[in-house]
């Protein structure tokens, strides 16, 4: 049996099973979400807005003309200069006030402007229209804006033609929101420049798009010395073992005629380039296309160091198939075809190709090919385990027309049922064995590893606040270790769902069961046990997964509560409470004990939490009892109500009374 050594961290898991386990922005605000993210990340990790307490970014505020003078010189890289206070030209703006210089230096480099009586007004909330006068006047388009009309228009219809105002959604008139804000600051960092440039006969004006006038200036490079990249993260320091764990690789797709491509070659379309994923989660986004900011290095014998990442909004061609509907992969010399049921319910089967080259990407940490993945699911191998898993496929790049996908990112997770979790030792245990024979997940401090666990609204759960038969469903990374030393981390999804009923039908083929009017599916792991314990009209209550398939089983009688269960073919020994009693039983029941004499016997054994023996007891001949439908029926029953300590129980099932060779074994917890 394998143990994982877990360090609990406390931070929120913003994947979860599914869609819950997929890549996004890990946003530092609580109250922003969908496309919000990448620009709130992007703005505050550059250092151009800050947000509030509680980690709130407010987005519905306010912001005050001082404030945004604020913004404005972050923007232009004067956040030094602005920070020292002094006299400004504005009669309501003193030295003494907090934003003084950030106010002076805006007005001075041409960013904004006062009113005609001489004032600024530092507290009034910024107007939209003001805010996309003065962000127009900081890229430089001011004597564009001034020919196409008087303030507003000339600077509304300016901004919309440079894409300034794309998705910001503000209103003339209006005072401008945070949001708003942001949206026209990320909108900013990549428009080209204008410039004032001289000539002969007086100067002119360029805008250094990296087309007509190279290199591409932008707020982004000039400014805050940095360079937006995108590409396919190919390689992080697990599927790459010549990269360190803080080390990735992107392979270049579009670098934006940045002049960081005109003065290093390595930054060029079509390269590969290792970077640095600073304070950033970029090694969760393996195989995935990107978009980055990070570092402009002229000597990249020092990696660039990621600012933000977040996934690329390109529209992509995706198929998710749950690998248990996959019914093979054909070698087509140069491709695969991947046939699949569609919708088993309809019979529906579908096919589908894929390159020969994709790479499938595991829990975004390591990777496969088609082979290994043709060889599994025909058979040959056996990777998976029996775990639960998906497979997004997505085409990326230009379609060849030969197949349809050349890129997969797979999940794969299994469930962890807990039995009880010892706050002393600080161990989870299981009711039952998990695909990779988890005994135990401890999660002391001093563990190798750490564990998320949070429940189906991303809020965080402590290990200590599992109760008896909560589904923790879990990645692992990575997911085919062959010791605890290589064992990562755990992200885990705590499925609070339980179903009480009766089951009324059974599709062993299909491996799903009704429950009183509804139809569910047996997760992949546990199906050959349910098989041997479920039958027609077994009542208790079903325990559910993340992806809400049944896990685990509690039995429903008027004589005993099922604390746990051990399978082997199909023989089962169960250990049952009876009601509050202080009796433990445990009995076995099986078709392949019919045979006589019987040699079969059990012993239950109560143990301290020093894991001495307290007591025990052995069945003998006359607790063994034939029946013609059932088979065998061995049980044993021991009493622990003269026991002060008792931790746990333990029953063994034995071949021979003589020499006690234990054939099976189950333990359950004493509260």
């Amino acid at each position: 049996m394998k143990c994982f050594k877990i360090f609990v961290a406390i931070l929120v898991l913003y994947s979860m099973i599914l869609n819950c386990f997929s890549i996004a922005t890990a946003s530092s605000f609580t109250d922003v979400t969908g496309n919000e993210e990448k620009m709130v990340e992007a703005v505050y990790e550059l250092g151009l807005m800050a947000g509030y307490e509680d980690n709130l970014w407010m987005g519905n505020g306010n912001m005050t003309r001082a404030e945004f003078s604020v913004t404005l010189c972050r923007l232009k890289g004067m956040d030094d200069i602005g920070k020292t206070q002094r006299e400004t030209d504005f009669s309501d703006v003193d030295s003494t006030h907090w934003a003084s210089g950030y106010i002076q230096t805006a007005y001075e480099l041409g960013m904004t402007k006062g009113y005609n009586d001489g004032t600024y007004r530092p507290n009034d909330n910024v107007k939209y229209e003001e805010a996309v006068m003065m962000l127009v006047c900081a890229l430089g388009y001011e004597p564009y804006a001034q020919g196409q009309g008087t303030y507003p228009t000339g600077y509304l219809y300016t901004a919309n033609l440079i894409g300034l105002t794309e998705g910001a959604g503000g209103t003339l008139g209006q005072d401008v929101t945070r949001m708003v804000v942001t949206t026209l600051i990320y909108n900013a960092l990549d428009i080209p420049l204008m410039e004032k440039f001289p000539t002969d006969v007086g100067y002119t004006y360029r805008i250094y798009d990296g087309l007509e006038y190279k290199p591409k200036k932008t707020a982004l490079s000039e400014y805050l010395g940095a360079v937006k990249l995108s590409g396919i993260l190919t390689h992080n320091s697990i599927s790459n073992d010549s990269l360190k764990e803080n080390q990735v690789f992107l392979a270049i797709s579009n670098n934006y005629q940045t002049r960081a491509s005109l003065i290093n070659y390595k930054y060029s379309e079509g390269n590969e380039i290792k970077l640095s994923i600073g304070e950033t989660n970029a090694h969760e986004f393996l195989g995935r296309k990107v978009d980055v900011f990070v570092t402009f290095e002229e000597n990249i014998n020092q990696s660039p160091t990621v600012l933000v990442i977040s996934e690329s909004s390109h529209d992509e061609n995706k198929l998710t198939v749950e690998l248990h509907n996959i019914i093979k992969l054909e070698d087509k010399s140069g491709y695969y075809s991947v046939t699949y049921w569609e919708n088993r319910d309809e019979e529906k089967i579908k096919t589908f190709y894929i390159d020969d080259d994709t790479t499938f990407y595991v829990n975004s940490q390591q990777t496969f090919s088609s082979r290994e993945l043709a060889d599994d699911i025909n058979g040959v191998t056996n990777v998976f385990n029996d775990r639960f898993t998906t497979i997004e496929f997505t085409q990326s790049g230009t379609d060849t027309g030969t197949y349809d996908y050349n890129f997969a990112f797979v999940s794969v997770y299994e469930n962890f049922v807990v039995e009880m979790v010892d706050t002393v030792s600080k161990k989870a245990h299981p009711i039952s064995a998990s695909p990779s024979d988890v005994s135990y997940i401890d999660f002391s401090e001093d563990s190798d590893c750490y564990l998320e666990i949070v429940d189906e609204n991303g809020n965080n759960v402590h290990p200590f606040d599992l109760e008896n038969y909560d589904v923790l469903t879990m990645q692992v990374t990575p997911f085919n270790y062959q010791n605890t030393s290589d064992i990562r981390s755990i992200s885990a999804t705590l499925a609070n769902k339980s179903i009480d009923g009766t089951i009324v039908e059974l599709d062993w083929s299909d491996k799903t069961v009704t429950i009183n009017d509804t139809r569910y599916e047996i997760a992949p792991a546990y199906f050959y046990s349910m098989e041997n314990l479920f039958d027609i009209y077994t009542t208790g209550t079903f325990y559910l997964d993340a992806n809400n398939m049944i896990t685990a089983f509690k039995e429903t009688t008027a004589d005993y509560t099922l604390y746990s269960t051990y399978f082997k073919d199909q023989d089962k020994v169960k250990i049952s409470k009876i009601g509050n009693s202080t009796s433990i039983t445990a009995y076995i029941e099986g078709a392949n004990f019919t045979q006589s004499p019987i040699n079969l016997g059990i012993i239950i054994a109560a143990y301290n939490s020093s894991n001495e023996l307290v007591k025990m007891e052995l069945s003998n001949y006359e607790e063994t009892v034939l029946n013609a439908d059932r088979g065998s029926l061995v049980w044993c029953t021991l009493d622990i109500s003269d026991c002060t300590d008792v931790d746990y129980i333990k029953a063994f099932s034995v071949n021979n009374y003589t020499d006690m060779d234990p054939l099976l074994e189950e333990s359950m917890y004493i509260d």
